[in-house]
């Protein structure tokens, strides 16, 4: 890896160019899977210093996701929230982080597959993993996020549904995470899914997953959860989910129902959960 070389925008601005210099150093450095977090950085250092890392060769050769089994990395995403000043990096991911992703990836092919998305309205989103969102409103003005999976209606800049993922001592800064999309995100942001993974005693990991809209008022509000594993005693079989929210501000198309619900498969969510977790060693709890 080269010397670091201090951005020619950061140059004028000692606080960002060491602020710079901190996290970059933090992640190349980083051995073990976690997330790095930085506290106290102003909006006017916060932004600048993301986009500077977001276009290092250094980091940006760690990036990649698991677009297949092949696949690695070493940092899958940042964040920087403008409103609790804080900046966050995950390094060394698990393939569990990424279960949200290829769970999803797999109900948009159902959903095409049986004709509940006609081509035309496939062809309206791009799904992405990791890709780097900004223009949020205030209080989150300034703020950036790469989400674990965005669904982006092709007409819009911000996602309508975002899923994030991560182990349980990660859990205040997922929640952080949904505020900053459901408040900051609005009026495009729909639903975020919340994915909580812990590991239990006997090599088992248990996981539950948790879906927040925003009220009229404009607050989140936590409208379903589930548990992944341990399997509960019954329960529904799917995660609710209307056209409307698929489509967000873009809006249906035409003769199309905004009601229409589709509920996101839980048994294909364990199945692809059961296979990643027995990946690393562990077992369902």
């Amino acid at each position: 890896m080269g010397d670091p070389t201090i951005p020619r925008a950061l140059c004028s601005n000692t606080s960002a160019s060491k602020t710079f210099l901190d996290i970059r150093t933090a992640i190349l450095a980083s051995a073990d899977s976690r997330d790095l977090a930085f506290d106290n950085i102003p909006p006017s250092v916060g932004s600048a210093v993301f986009d500077a890392l977001s276009e290092d060769q250094d980091i940006e050769d760690l990036m990649p996701r698991y677009v297949n089994t092949a696949a690695y990395a070493v940092i899958a995403g940042m964040t920087y929230n403008s409103y609790t000043n804080t900046f966050i990096a995950r390094v060394m991911p698990t393939k569990v982080h990424d279960v949200p992703q290829m769970w999803l990836t797999k109900e948009l092919g159902e959903m095409r597959e049986i004709n509940f998305l006609s081509w035309n309205e496939r062809d309206h989103f791009d799904s992405s993993a990791g890709t780097a969102f900004q223009g949020f409103a205030a209080p989150y003005a300034g703020s950036r996020k790469e989400p674990d999976w965005a669904l982006v209606p092709n007409t819009d800049n911000l996602p309508s549904i975002v899923a994030e993922s991560g182990w349980s001592d990660s859990w205040p800064k997922l929640i952080a995470g949904m505020e900053l999309w459901l408040r900051g995100g609005r009026p495009n942001v729909q639903l975020v899914l919340l994915f909580n993974w812990s590991k239990q005693a006997n090599d088992s990991v248990a996981g539950e997953v948790r879906v927040y809209e925003r009220t009229a008022a404009g607050n989140k509000n936590e409208r379903f959860r589930a548990s992944i594993f341990p399997l509960p005693q019954g329960g529904p079989a799917g995660i609710p989910v209307t056209r409307g929210e698929i489509f967000g501000v873009s809006g249906v198309f035409p003769v199309q129902n905004a009601a229409d619900v589709w509920h996101l498969s839980l048994t294909r969510l364990r199945q692809t959960a059961d296979r990643w977790i027995r990946a690393l060693g562990f077992v369902p709890a």
